[in-house]
């Protein structure tokens, strides 16, 4: 696989997790601050994207990046017209919706925190929350719920699967995995129901994995699990 990085000073940030009994303890280690001059080269190199990319931007920002940059991305990807896909917490994005957005993956406590509320609880809050971030520029919204399972909606769909059952013994990057099989199966031509299933699954094989997930279990925690469709 190709990679084009930008290089910078410093150390690649190490973060360590530690679970004793339930609790889960999480160590984060400072990571190198990323420099105007790498920013700016950063911001070129996705100026060369076109209508046949796709870009993911996922997670927190290092030392010496302000939350404008994603203000920056969404125009870009507006420009450009590269489908974007946000998958963070900061409040930016709500300012980054009017660049039309292809798809966004907050958890349900993050949609209610973009909101301003203090929780979504019942089917109806949370696709009136997601359909609220639709109608402010988001083409897409996925919602990971946890235990819960997960929720989809489009202009034409709204979507919950329940989760499988098992022991959660690592809750890192279990959305990403979520996120990132979705749309994986999405572009290997798979239908919405399937993918949304397989991306509930594998979410779920991250969790109860303790290290990296060889998915080997896939299919039988697809059984468990029930896709329900909402009309409203």
């Amino acid at each position: 696989m190709a990679v084009d990085f930008i290089h910078v000073e410093g150390i690649t940030r190490i973060n360590t997790f530690i679970r004793s009994g339930e609790i889960e303890y999480k160590a984060v280690n400072k990571g190198p601050e990323i420099s105007e001059t790498a920013q700016n080269k950063l911001l070129e190199k996705l100026q060369t994207l076109t209508e046949e990319d796709m870009l993911f931007v996922s997670g927190s920002l290092p030392k010496g990046i302000k939350d404008e940059v994603f203000i920056d991305i969404a125009k870009l990807s507006q420009q450009k017209g590269f489908q974007l896909i946000w998958d963070i917490s900061s409040e930016s994005l709500i300012n980054c919706l009017p660049y039309h957005p292809f798809l966004i993956k907050p958890n349900d406590e993050e949609l209610a925190h973009l909101l301003g509320v203090p929780a979504l609880k019942t089917d109806k809050e949370l696709i009136g929350g997601a359909r609220e971030l639709m109608d402010r520029g988001a083409g897409k919204v996925l919602v990971s719920l946890g235990e819960k399972g997960a929720l989809y909606v489009d202009e034409n769909e709204s979507l919950f699967t329940t989760a499988p059952i098992g022991k959660v013994v690592n809750t890192a990057c279990a959305g990403d995995t979520m996120l990132a099989v979705f749309v994986g199966k999405l572009i290997q031509g798979e239908n919405l129901e399937e993918a949304l299933i397989c991306a509930t699954a594998a979410g779920s094989s991250t969790a109860f994995s303790a290290g990296l997930t060889d998915l080997s279990d896939l299919q039988k925690l697809k059984e468990q699990i029930k896709l329900r469709r909402v009309v409203m």
